[in-house]
């Protein structure tokens, strides 16, 4: 849990934007990572249903927010994010406004100087 106490003599601004956590999780050069989630409801017939989205290097990146505060009011908080014989399953215990983003970055071969 997050907890932001003013120990100023000042009022401060409203805080926002902030990001509780910002997770880099390796992958190999050469495959696509697939983010397998849900669609949220907004009172269609296909509420929920499932989808898969790969992501290839640098190509694309996806955002995920429900509308309105509510926890899955057009999206979902649950995600599998699938890598070459690993993966990532991520849930949102957050039951009021979210965001999250997913976003493939350029992968880069770190190298020791001597």
């Amino acid at each position: 849990m997050l907890e932001f106490t003013n120990t100023s003599q000042t009022e401060l601004p409203i805080l926002e934007e902030v990001r509780v956590l910002d997770l880099h999780w390796p992958c190999p050069q050469n495959s696509a990572p697939i983010l397998h989630g849900n669609k949220g409801s907004v009172c269609v017939m296909d509420d929920f249903m499932p989808f898969s989205q790969a992501f290839e290097t640098g190509a694309n990146s996806l955002s995920f927010a429900p509308s309105g505060g509510r926890p899955s009011d057009g999206a979902f908080p649950f995600f599998n994010l699938q890598g070459e014989g690993e993966g990532v399953v991520i849930a949102l215990g957050w039951t009021g406004q979210w965001k999250v983003d997913f976003a493939r970055l350029e992968w880069r071969r770190c190298r020791r100087r001597r």
